[in-house]
């Protein structure tokens, strides 16, 4: 990171660093420390999505730094993560509200697996988010349509059983 052969030393001084890893909060406000030892701007932003949500440009992040830095890099962060949630101006809001948002996913998706009406939440939403959020966790697998929605969370209760 430090040194002339590390990122700090090739950025240029009006540069912002984005990072969009997933970090522990410490680490995160490491890096803005570093990077404000020599001048530099750095930005919190880890992504929330998968591949396909990559490929497509339509991931989430949360971001966190210096309001003038973050306004500043908007534009570019909206071409991949055109949700950007700015979530304060310490570098590690963003982890801390990335990591946060997983563990709250997690937990109320187990919830609503092991409840007998899940599948009624996949026919109400008629596939949309319910196949994306919930049906499709029971097997841990992309589902693409109603019948595959159905079919995983009929797997999901048979395991749950």
């Amino acid at each position: 990171m430090s040194g002339p052969e590390g990122v700090l030393g090739g950025l240029r001084p009006d540069a912002i660093h984005i990072g969009t890893s997933t970090v522990s909060p410490g680490p995160s406000d490491e890096l803005a420390t570093l990077h404000a030892e020599v001048g530099r701007r750095y930005l919190a932003g880890p992504v929330v999505g998968r591949v396909p949500a990559a490929e497509a440009a339509q991931l989430v992040t949360f971001v966190a730094g210096d309001a003038d830095a973050i306004e500043t890099a908007r534009a570019v962060i909206t071409t991949y993560a055109p949700m950007m949630m700015v979530v304060g101006e310490r570098q590690s809001q963003a982890s801390t509200a990335k990591l946060s948002q997983r563990r709250v996913t997690r937990r109320l998706t187990t919830q609503i697996l092991r409840r007998p009406w899940k599948r009624r939440i996949t026919d109400d939403l008629d596939g949309g988010f319910g196949i994306q959020m919930f049906a499709h966790l029971a097997k841990n697998q992309a589902i693409h349509d109603l019948a595959h929605a159905r079919a995983a969370a009929d797997a999901g209760k048979k395991i749950s059983e």
